[in-house]
């Protein structure tokens, strides 16, 4: 019995001392004021600013570092979880993880492009681009005039102009170097909102058995969540998705909007307060399946603004062409008027949606066409419903419900009548 427990004791020992061990393996991870911020560039992570803005729906993500200065595992990571504290911006906020991605990092060398030759006797690399700098200001190039055999004679070089030297910039590219690493992605939420949201808060990585308020070091994030705003002025504005909000506030009457080569829209924004005009031809697939003999193009906004007076919606293209509004029921055409001078098929609108333009009719459309010119908004009430006067189902319900009652009563009066 005493041999049986000696060997128990003894396992027991060699166990807890094998726990320790492996605790003891696992590397401290932690962000801090040091951390670098990155962004998403095709995949790849580059270092931004801290205060430099994100569009909603995007990521930051902040360098994670050891404690130790040993290289981060994946044990080390699935042994600590991220916190996060916001003073402002939490709405925003969707969630926080640890990642693995792959990073760019800067040299600081340049190099000539591939395909490319390095001109005016430079050099294919550079170590810094102060010395790509100093090189091009040092090259001579040839005088185009000269037509006498010593040509090549130093006195018959000339220094490279400005526009010489961008041209021979574009010709190099920075040199980065590549890596995978761990990070703290933060995410935001998707929005198509117009109005910034300040995003600041602190972010720290403890270990899973700590609690939450253990103090440890942390990273402040002090930014704004929220897509980059064009101001308009004038008459005309073409519309960029990478600034997709307008401010109108500095213009007044008719203004014409362009969206790419495929269409315009014409409407007075006196007092127009800031709108989502983002758009974007990417192609239904579902549609073009059910239609693979047709030519079709799209053109969706994403947040359906809606203006405060009606406008013109121009689609530039053929008079024989076929228009339709892509709703949640399916296709619905729309009636239009085609616009000799602007070369366009027109209809009047306030709000811009998603639309079809085809060669050829297509299926699965709605019966019924769309009006040229809007109706009015019906009015809403407090709980969300809309008054529904063609039908009359709200008397009906309250008819019925006085019969109800009336019927009721009438035979609680046979009831007691009865006894």
């Amino acid at each position: 019995m005493k041999k049986l427990l000696s060997s128990v004791m003894a396992a027991a020992m060699v166990a807890s001392m094998s726990t320790m061990a492996f605790a003891a393996d696992v590397t401290t991870i932690m962000v801090n004021d040091s951390s670098r911020i990155y962004k998403d560039n095709d995949g790849i992570l580059y270092e931004v600013k801290n205060d430099e803005h994100i569009k909603p729906g995007e990521k930051i993500y902040i360098e994670l570092l050891s404690e130790s200065y040993d290289k981060i595992t994946s044990t080390d990571v699935k042994n600590h979880k991220v916190v996060t504290d916001w003073i402002s911006g939490g709405e925003v906020f969707q969630k926080a993880a640890i990642e693995n991605k792959k990073t760019a990092e800067k040299t600081g060398k340049y190099t000539i492009k591939k395909g490319e030759k390095a001109p005016f006797g430079l050099k294919d690399s550079y170590e810094t681009l102060e010395e790509l700098t100093t090189a091009l200001n040092e090259a001579k190039k040839h005088d185009e005039s000269c037509k006498i055999k010593d040509c090549e004679n130093p006195d018959h070089l000339l220094p490279l102009d400005e526009n010489d030297k961008a041209n021979v910039m574009k010709m190099y590219t920075e040199v980065f170097t590549n890596d995978y690493r761990y990070f703290v992605a933060v995410y935001t939420k998707s929005s198509l909102n117009v109005k910034p949201v300040d995003f600041i808060g602190s972010v720290k990585v403890i270990k899973k058995n700590q609690s939450t308020s253990t103090a440890a070091e942390s990273k402040v994030i002090n930014t704004v969540v929220g897509f980059d705003k064009a101001e308009v002025t004038g008459s005309y504005h073409t519309v960029d998705n990478s600034q997709p909000v307008l401010d109108f506030s500095g213009t007044e009457g008719d203004l014409e909007l362009t969206f790419g080569d495929i269409a315009m829209f014409v409407v007075n924004v006196t007092n127009q307060g800031d709108l989502h005009m983002g758009y974007t031809t990417k192609p239904d697939t579902e549609i073009l399946d059910q239609n693979p003999n047709a030519n079709i193009e799209f053109l969706t906004f994403e947040a359906q603004p809606s203006f405060g007076r009606i406008g013109t919606m121009m689609l530039l293209g053929n008079e024989n062409v076929f228009v339709y509004e892509k709703t949640n029921t399916g296709l619905k055409e729309i009636k239009t008027k085609y616009d000799e001078e602007y070369e366009a098929l027109t209809f009047k609108t306030r709000t811009l949606t998603s639309y079809v333009i085809s060669d050829k009719e297509l299926k699965f459309v709605n019966d019924d066409t769309t009006s040229n010119v809007p109706s009015e908004t019906p009015t809403v009430k407090p709980d969300g419903n809309k008054d529904n006067p063609s039908t009359g189902a709200g008397s009906d319900m309250m008819a019925a419900a006085l019969m109800l009652i009336l019927s009721t009563a009438g035979a609680v009066a046979v009831s007691k009548k009865v006894k």
